[in-house]
């Protein structure tokens, strides 16, 4: 599926599956009120309104843009970035927004042709509304200072971070992303066979931020989810270490050895401890639970 935007008068075209973030592109836009060129494979993906025309073909809205951004499926973004490539005018901009560089960083290098390219990473979801926390994560490809130009000159107001290469972007994304949605959806697989109802009425804070963050999770697509296990070179050792902790903690809990798990305990909080502070973080742990919706309960309940 393939989807463009495109703006003038300086026109842009938007090259993606319609997804969440494809939708965010066409928002933004909309609101610096640019006049919008749609494209999507999928038939009635969008609906005329003011200020947004539907195109017919990749083609038509690749052409006729100066700046082109690539918001494809991850296993797409290679092919995408070929086919959009040698349609483009020159002088025009290129623009992927993967979550993993291994493969599209290196694609970017070997184009040829006179057409500005970057490689960028939106480090937030479609849902985000607060501008002032939104960042981008930019991989210089030929000319930083242009593209530096040409980013700030497209998003205003979001914190643009310079990393130097793919492989410290991937390294990060491991960590950031990777395990962060691996351990999620474990957590959420303990849960599949649980009263949820009777369990998010009896949590308190720890429970509560926990599942909140892995259902949010669960509402990506399948195919992203994926991705971000299977791309990435860095992945694999990762996880290995996970399963690794997570077998040892396990054998000691089968053991009921108190002082085995005290010690792994203990020595995780110190090593952490260097580098964070942990009653920081307690203390925020509490400012975003106060700031969530509650359903309301009698004084008294039975369960």
């Amino acid at each position: 599926m393939v989807f463009q935007i495109a703006l003038s008068p300086k026109t842009i075209g938007i090259v993606g599956w319609l997804g969440k973030m494809g939708k965010w592109f066409v928002r933004y836009f909309s609101k610096r009120h640019k006049s919008l060129l749609v494209f999507d494979i999928r038939p009635n993906q969008f609906h005329s309104q003011s200020g947004l025309t539907i195109c017919k073909s990749l083609d038509e809205c690749v052409t006729l843009s100066d700046v082109v951004i690539i918001c494809v499926p991850l296993v797409d973004t290679v092919s995408t970035i070929e086919k959009c490539a040698l349609l483009m005018r020159k002088g025009a901009s290129l623009i992927e927004i993967s979550s993993i560089k291994y493969n599209t960083f290196r694609t970017l290098k070997k184009i040829r042709r006179h057409i500005n390219l970057l490689c960028i990473h939106p480090m937030f979801g479609p849902g985000s509304i607060k501008r002032n926390t939104q960042k981008v994560l930019m991989i210089p490809v030929k000319n930083e200072e242009r593209e530096l130009s040409i980013l700030n000159d497209l998003f205003l107001n979001l914190k643009i971070i310079v990393i130097n290469d793919w492989k410290t972007h991937d390294r990060y994304m491991s960590v950031l992303l990777s395990l962060a949605y691996y351990v999620n959806i474990l957590f959420a697989q303990c849960l599949t066979d649980q009263d949820m109802h009777s369990l998010k009425s009896l949590s308190g804070t720890s429970f509560a931020i926990q599942s909140l963050l892995s259902e949010s999770m669960l509402t990506d697509e399948p195919s992203l989810i994926a991705s971000l296990f299977t791309e990435s070179p860095f992945v694999i050792d990762l996880i290995r270490k996970y399963n690794f902790q997570a077998a040892t903690l396990a054998e000691y809990i089968k053991l009921r050895d108190n002082s085995k798990i005290k010690s792994l305990i203990e020595n995780t909080k110190n090593a952490l401890s260097k580098s964070i502070e942990l009653g920081n973080s307690y203390s925020k742990l509490y400012e975003v639970y106060g700031a969530l919706p509650t359903k309301r309960f009698g004084k008294h309940s039975r369960f």
